[in-house]
């Protein structure tokens, strides 16, 4: 159990390392460089002045200036989407557009063939048109209904990541750090705020399956409630972003952890973690209802195999990124059974050519990718938009 941990702990070191790295100097920009190592240095040295001040306040006036902070970040968040709109491009607009049809009992799915290639966005697709199918009966716009699902639950994220911090944090120092973040970053006023996608609903999904895990209720009504919450939004969210269940194998482990060193502890959470893996199950037949709702018929001669992304993230040109000659690639091929052939073959040939230390390589770049903030600001706005995977797929934009 002691090596377990450390392991863990190690792993998680020398990955916020690369992270560091990875936002301090890439892309390469010495001013921008310099910039940010001398906010962070300044915080440091602000940082013991500013935690005697956060801990010698109490726990109401603590919950107070949150209260004050969420006041303000709306009130710029609105500034924002009244005189800032932002252009989305690409899989945001594709799922926006066809919603917007299915709202109106228009689907048109076999448009282009981006839903067959990519299936995975049709329950978001869905889900979204069934919203759009509320704010039409309040003839609410398009544009508006989505700033509101958005602050729905960007500003939803927010409150519960401070709620959280503070029942789980004794010092009122990362309370209140947290909040300036949230306030001051961009985290609450770009990508999230102006582009409505899969990410925002999967990081409150996340945020509030650990707090029904941590405060599960003793007595068997609650429990019941939780559990019923607990299954759906599990679904939900396996349905809107499929590598939600990498969530699942974190649980399986966890489960033979608990099980080696902690039963007792196992036996109060095996009824959650149970419903957990029992929702991911569900997704696989809810995602045939759900496309079976929503009028689309899968194409078999379009679809790309899941090891595509395999293959892709083995790309050293791309540094595992998307990459637009990779699916051009797989879309010269005539079916989804020859580009398993094909890939059955390359990815070895492309982990060959690596080698171990190309394969290293490629896991450092992708986690710095990964803990990268660098295109948040601008993330699916066109502003950092590869104008060569953007013509190998077709163009559209939408503005809002």
């Amino acid at each position: 159990m002691k090596y377990f941990k450390q392991f863990f702990i190690i792993s998680l070191g020398i990955s916020l390392m690369i992270g560091i790295i990875s936002n301090l100097f890439y892309p390469q920009n010495l001013s921008k460089t310099l910039i940010v190592s001398a906010l962070s240095l300044g915080i440091g040295f602000c940082l013991p002045k500013f935690a005697c001040w956060a801990n010698s306040l109490s726990k109401s006036r603590v919950s107070q200036i949150s209260y004050l902070v969420m006041g303000l970040i709306l009130v710029i968040q609105l500034l924002i989407l009244i005189f800032f709109p932002a252009t989305i491009y690409h899989d945001p607009f594709r799922v926006l557009h066809e919603a917007e049809l299915l709202s109106h009992n228009h689907p048109d799915w076999d448009n282009s063939t981006y839903f067959w290639r990519y299936s995975n966005n049709v329950p978001l697709a869905y889900f979204l048109s069934l919203w759009l199918r509320l704010t039409n009966v309040f003839q609410i716009s398009t544009n508006a209904a989505l700033h509101i699902l958005s602050l729905f639950f960007l500003d939803g994220f927010i409150i519960l990541s401070l709620k959280t911090c503070l029942n789980f944090v004794k010092s009122h120092t990362q309370v209140l750090a947290l909040a300036l973040f949230f306030l001051l970053g961009p985290f609450a006023y770009t990508y999230y705020l102006q582009v409505f996608y899969s990410d925002l609903p999967i990081l409150l999904i996340l945020l509030l399956t650990f707090n029904l895990l941590a405060h599960w209720p003793k007595s068997k009504k609650a429990q019941f409630v939780s559990a019923i919450f607990l299954f759906l939004i599990i679904v939900c969210g396996q349905l809107i972003k499929a590598n939600l269940i990498i969530l699942s194998v974190a649980i399986l482990i966890l489960i033979i952890d608990l099980f080696m060193y902690k039963k007792q502890v196992l036996r109060k959470m095996i009824v959650p973690l149970a419903v957990i893996l029992f929702a991911f199950a569900v997704t696989f037949p809810a995602s045939q209802a759900v496309s079976a709702a929503a009028g689309f018929k899968s194409n078999s001669r379009y679809q790309f195999p899941l090891t595509h992304w395999i293959w892709m993230s083995y790309n050293p040109v791309s540094h595992g990124t998307y990459d637009g000659n990779d699916v051009k690639k797989m879309i010269s091929l005539p079916s989804k059974a020859s580009r398993q052939s094909y890939i059955a073959k390359a990815l070895p040939e492309r982990l060959s050519r690596l080698g171990i230390s190309g394969v290293l390589r490629q896991w450092v770049s992708r986690i710095g990718i990964l803990l990268s903030v660098n295109d948040i600001q601008s993330a699916y706005t066109g502003v950092l938009f590869k104008y060569r995977d953007f013509m190998s797929i077709g163009s559209q934009k939408y503005t809002f």
